[in-house]
């Protein structure tokens, strides 16, 4: 049941992100897509990691991403980090989302385990491949819960647990 409620929030943030451009009042549709982020509360990728590590008291992994993105910006929650990476030349494409959060248990909880394929990192670390109308993996390293999603996909299965693997 937590899956699906993060899903529909993120879901009605994108949502709220696109459908907010037009209040930014500018004919750029860039500047008008960063206002409205900035608006939203969203800050450079690496200001939103040093709040999110500060408050928390974790060190946050990225991961080498294997897709080209020019725009990435973060947001720091009460117990949840998100970053996002965009193409800016193609605002409402396949943008990378990376959810962070402290494992309070030592199971995944962003996606539904019962519907995921288990898979063993290099590390032997267990990570989850989910797909439905979207793809997402979730994994726990150093007590921090990992999952990123992407709406769509050119990557396989082996392409998101090469993601994984580069959270060093």
């Amino acid at each position: 049941m937590r899956f699906i409620s993060v899903f529909f929030i993120g879901f009605i943030l994108l949502f709220n992100i696109q459908g907010n451009q037009v209040n930014a009042k500018t004919n750029d549709p860039i500047r008008s897509f960063k206002i409205t982020l900035k608006n939203d509360g969203y800050v450079s990728l690496n200001k939103a990691i040093s709040t999110y590590e500060n408050k928390e008291k974790v060190n946050v992994l990225i991961p080498d991403i294997p897709i080209n993105y020019n725009y990435k910006v973060g947001k720091a929650y009460k117990n949840e980090l998100k970053l996002i990476w965009y193409d800016l030349n193609s605002i409402t494409s396949n943008n990378f989302i990376l959810n962070i959060k402290p494992a309070k248990k030592k199971e995944v909880t962003f996606l539904p385990l019962d519907k995921s394929e288990k898979v063993i990192l290099k590390n032997g670390i267990e990570g989850y491949f989910f797909k439905d109308n979207f793809y997402m993996f979730a994994f726990i390293k150093d007590q921090v819960e990992y999952c990123y999603t992407l709406k769509k996909s050119t990557l396989t299965k082996e392409g998101f647990i090469e993601i994984a693997n580069t959270f060093e």
